[in-house]
């Protein structure tokens, strides 16, 4: 109606047109091709760095007439995500990768690394942390790895699994202690285990007070306490806490039964064996088997002991019997040497039907040079039962005599044994 040629750019808007605003000016809101002006009518205009007339992505001009290409806001191909940045850490990497997707090769705020792989052990593991002790992931010579630097968990600071005797305590697996070292002598055992008074190691280091002894037990009176400490053993004729006083003469023991009757006497000699004589007897207040109780004798002065032995029944049998009496000897190479007994030549024990005694002959060869003192301590051990008669020796030209205090025979009626 304008008598023009019908067309686009006449003015007039036929046919497909979208509009005709008469002239070929792009961008003016009718473009040169009778298109509203926009991303899509397949001509560029203002900000649009392409326009291909479509809203297909992918084809090289993306639905927002953006060149197809990470960062342009449009996620096309292999692109996990695309916010038309190239920042990163903002849930959208520059490369197209959501944030914090270990291994794409960008580091994220929350990462400590990031090779582009899921290799551990390469210097960046695959939780993108460094390779280290402590990182969660185990590399190299590492036992273990819990992702931290704690003692105790179950894996150590040193990424080791833990160990009794590594030093560090780990009460999870049951220890009270770990000192690094496997002295069972010191405050903690080989075990990690506290040492204890009876756990049968002596512990002489450490915290003080240390034990003097440890028998496996907190039993008292067996010569080491409940205390570890050591006790005197009443009847082993052994100075068992060596405080230099045995049996008998130890205040820890209860107070023994006299030896009785008899003389005794030391000869000693310039050359060859010393001798010892004693005759007497003891009054056991305990049943006596002289098939297998435990016979000994013990002398001592200030100094010491001046002789000891002791004769086993169970199982040596020292003691034979014959008929009511049980000997031991005569030993004859206790003349020449220790003999089988420590020089003890010859015992005799009996114990007659009309009286409660048992009667004892005691003949000894051997060394008794430490018999200097005149006051000696004279103990026999007859089954469980201590006896002992201390006093003051009479000299001799050649030796030692002593007399032994008389017994009267009435104390038998309050004997039952």
């Amino acid at each position: 109606h304008n008598c023009t040629v019908t067309g686009c750019g006449n003015g007039v808007v036929t046919g497909t047109e979208q509009c005709d605003d008469g002239n070929a000016t792009n961008g003016d809101g009718c473009d040169s091709n009778c298109t509203f002006t926009g991303c899509g009518n397949g001509v560029v205009t203002g900000t649009e760095q392409c326009d291909d007339g479509n809203a297909t992505n992918g084809d090289g001009c993306d639905s927002n007439c953006t060149f197809t290409g990470c960062g342009n806001g449009v996620v096309t191909g292999t692109e996990q995500c695309d916010d038309g940045n190239h920042v990163n850490g903002d849930g959208c990497e520059s490369n197209c990768t959501s944030t914090v997707v270990c291994g794409n090769g960008i580091r994220s705020a929350s990462e400590q690394c990031d090779d582009g792989n899921l290799t551990d052990g390469d210097g960046c593991d695959s939780n993108c942390k460094l390779t280290g002790c402590g990182n969660g992931v185990r590399t190299g010579g590492e036992e273990c790895d819990d992702g931290n630097l704690v003692n105790g968990d179950g894996c150590e600071a040193d990424c080791t699994l833990p160990r009794c005797g590594n030093g560090i305590l780990d009460a999870a697996s049951g220890e009270q202690c770990d000192d690094a070292n496997n002295s069972n002598n010191d405050d903690c055992l080989n075990t990690c285990q506290l040492a204890t008074c009876g756990d049968g190691f002596l512990r002489s280091a450490g915290t003080p007070p240390f034990e003097v002894c440890d028998d496996g037990n907190t039993v008292d009176g067996d010569g080491c306490s409940s205390t570890c400490h050591l006790q005197e053993i009443c009847n082993d004729l052994y100075d068992n806490n060596a405080d230099g006083l045995i049996d008998c003469e130890d205040p820890e023991c209860p107070t023994c039964q006299p030896y009785y009757k008899g003389p005794g006497a030391i000869r000693l000699r310039t050359i060859g064996h010393d001798k010892l004589a004693v005759i007497g007897g003891v009054i056991p207040h305990t049943p006596v088997d002289l098939n297998n109780d435990i016979v000994g004798v013990l002398l001592t002065n200030a100094n010491g002991v001046v002789y000891r032995t002791i004769l086993n029944q169970a199982p040596n049998h020292d003691l034979k019997p014959f008929g009511n009496i049980f000997q031991f000897g005569p030993d004859k190479t206790a003349a020449t040497s220790v003999g089988t007994r420590n020089g003890l030549y010859k015992m005799r024990v009996f114990k007659r039907s009309t009286d409660c005694i048992y009667h004892m002959k005691i003949i000894v060869s051997a060394d008794l040079d430490a018999a200097t003192l005149p006051t000696m301590a004279f103990q026999v051990r007859v089954g469980n039962d201590m006896f002992m008669t201390k006093g003051v020796w009479t000299r001799r030209p050649k030796g030692w005599k002593m007399k032994f205090p008389s017994t009267n025979k009435k104390i038998c009626r309050f004997i039952t044994n």
